[in-house]
């Protein structure tokens, strides 16, 4: 179990990392901080990279523009 002081130092963590949309900064760092802080409690973690063009199409579809 997790006591609230470590949750609370996760959490303000999670908030420091520069996240902002568009374009989605230092995804990365926060990636690496969630696969750290879940393999501390021994939760099975598999990173998958989204394919570049993929991304392009969600983008895109969140933009409204098709194709």
């Amino acid at each position: 179990m997790i006591d609230e002081s470590s949750l609370e130092t996760v959490l303000e963590s999670l908030i420091e990392i520069d996240t902002s949309n568009p374009p989605g900064r230092n995804y990365g760092k926060i990636i690496k901080l969630i696969e750290r802080q879940l393999s501390s409690t021994r939760c099975k973690v598999e990173l998958v990279e989204t394919p570049k063009k993929r991304v392009k199409e969600l983008v895109s579809e969140a933009r409204g523009i098709s194709g």
